[in-house]
């Protein structure tokens, strides 16, 4: 009994001696029987920020961003920032737009990466405002034609065919645009639609420029009948009389003038002393102003107008004077201050520069030029020297489209005198200073285009042709002459160049010729259409 009370109190010594040997090893971290090990607390997860700038971004305006798909942030303003959510160590980014600014696009630079493991800041956001192109196209553009377009006053883009068109600089977004027909081509009218916009949000192409042929009207004074014979000028050159054919004068009408913009027309009446003013209808009639005459010096034969249409001039053939008028917004004409200035003997013809500074008149009586300048309210005072010396009793005179010759024809010597122009507008001899024409040489005039110089022979029915040269002298072509009617007087050019009218005062008639090849001019058919009692002076013009 005692033996199994011993091993009892051994068993239970034992059990003890095992608990501490198993609290000892626990406490030591671990025994060999597989008892559990206490374990420390791991480290928290390593992550980066991801951090970009914007730039560029206008003002009112937010751009959406997006990292990964997600993640997105609002910017209203240039500037760094940094997506809320960061992304753990050796992660991925990918930055983009998820919602562009209005009129903007922004793009994003060193968008993505991978595998980091430092905070990302080098993220770029560049926002531009967009552009948009203006164009459109062309249409009814005549063959050898052009025409010049700007947008808004600018960038001007010339078109010499029909087809589609764009402007080189393009309007930023909600811009506008206004395109213009800033030159008009010779001959025609172009006309845009669709030509105005803004709030620009897309490119525009519907710009529509339609060409469409202006019309053209002639005009001849009738210096015996007393009338005006008015005509319609076809696609052809033809002229056919208009309803009503003739408008009243007053007393010998001996030319007519018409002002720039083809709204008004006037008529120099010899016998009394006044100058008729007309208004050019849509149809090219012309209507008597108010009010319907104005007075003039003694004998008026001739008149200019400046090529701004703000000041014109008359000249009195018998008190050798010029009357000088401003004309105002209803074409009617006013006398300046002074009214006249002095001219030459007999004054017979009077021309005015391409640049609107320099008048010249040419004095019958007496064998001179008188040369003026154009004062800024528009009266002339005398160049110096005040004249130069002309031919034999000079009729008419023309500058050529350049401003830098004139030419003069002398109907007693059967020459035309040659004369440069200066840039103080005095004129100068050229070398040689004469070149011959056919009998009774009357009126000159030179072709729109400046290549080509005609002159009527009043007592040989026929013009006298030329080419111009580099250095303003003339050289007759081949054939030097043409046939015209009987005791031609006046020629001129319709505005596009293409055609010729001469009025022959011997047989009421009106002969029209096509300027071919070469400068030389070719009959119509008809060769001359029929005009009132005594033609004296043939003018054209674009209608209004």
């Amino acid at each position: 009994m005692q033996f199994r009370l011993m091993q009892q109190r051994l068993r239970g010594f034992t059990g003890m001696w095992g608990l501490g040997t198993a609290l000892l090893l626990s406490a030591c971290g671990g025994g060999s029987d597989g008892g559990t090990a206490v374990v420390a607390p791991a480290p928290a997860p390593v992550s980066y920020s991801i951090s970009a700038t914007v730039s560029g971004l206008a003002a009112g305006v937010s751009v959406g961003l997006q990292n990964n798909g997600a993640d997105t942030a609002t910017r209203s303003a240039n500037g760094s920032f940094s997506f809320a959510t960061p992304v753990a160590s050796g992660g991925s980014y990918a930055v983009t737009v998820s919602a562009q600014p209005s009129g903007q696009t922004c793009a994003v630079s060193n968008s993505t990466g991978s595998g980091i493991g430092a905070d990302v800041a080098n993220v770029q956001i560049t926002c531009s405002t967009n552009t948009y192109t203006i164009g459109g196209s062309v249409t009814g553009l005549a063959v050898g034609a052009s025409l010049t377009l700007q947008n808004s006053g600018a960038d001007a883009l010339t078109r010499t065919a029909d087809g589609s068109f764009s402007f080189a600089t393009p309007v930023a977004a909600n811009g506008s645009y206004a395109v213009t027909v800033s030159t008009q081509p010779v001959g025609q009218t172009c006309m845009v639609t669709n030509g105005t916009g803004a709030g620009l949000a897309a490119p525009v192409g519907n710009v529509a420029v339609v060409c469409v042929n202006r019309v053209r009207y002639a005009y001849v004074t009738n210096s015996i009948g007393n009338v005006v014979s008015q005509y319609g000028i076809g696609t052809g050159g033809g002229l056919t009389a208009l309803t009503p054919a003739t408008v009243t004068t007053g007393l010998f009408p001996y030319s007519v003038t018409m002002d720039p913009t083809g709204r008004y027309a006037y008529v120099a009446n010899v016998n009394s002393n006044t100058l008729s003013q007309y208004s050019i209808g849509a149809g090219g009639a012309l209507s008597p102003l108010s009010p319907a005459t104005v007075a003039t010096g003694v004998g008026p034969v001739a008149m200019a107008v400046d090529p701004t249409g703000h000041f014109a001039y008359v000249l009195n053939n018998f008190d050798g004077t010029v009357s000088q008028y401003s004309i105002g917004a209803g074409g009617a004409l006013a006398a300046l201050n002074p009214a006249v200035a002095v001219t030459g003997g007999f004054p017979q013809s009077v021309t005015i520069d391409p640049t609107g500074r320099f008048v010249y008149v040419v004095n019958a009586g007496s064998d001179s030029v008188s040369q003026y300048s154009i004062g800024s309210v528009g009266a002339l005072t005398p160049l110096s020297p005040a004249f130069v010396v002309t031919g034999g009793n000079p009729i008419s005179m023309a500058v050529d489209p350049t401003g830098h010759y004139a030419y003069v024809a002398n109907y007693d010597d059967d020459t035309v005198s040659l004369y440069s122009i200066g840039s103080g507008g005095v004129l100068t001899p050229l070398s040689p200073a004469l070149v011959s024409t056919g009998t009774g040489p009357f009126s000159v005039t030179v072709d729109p285009t400046g290549r080509y110089a005609y002159v009527t022979n009043n007592s040989g029915d026929t013009v006298s042709q030329y080419s111009i040269g580099a250095g303003g002298a003339l050289s007759a072509l081949s054939p030097a002459t043409v046939p015209t009617g009987a005791a031609p007087t006046s020629i001129t050019f319709d505005p596009t160049g293409q055609y010729a009218y001469v009025a022959n005062n011997g047989d009421n008639t009106v002969s029209q010729f096509i300027l071919g090849m070469g400068g030389v001019l070719t009959a119509l058919s008809p060769a001359s259409v029929a005009a009132g009692n005594g033609p004296q002076s043939v003018t054209t013009t674009f209608g209004p």
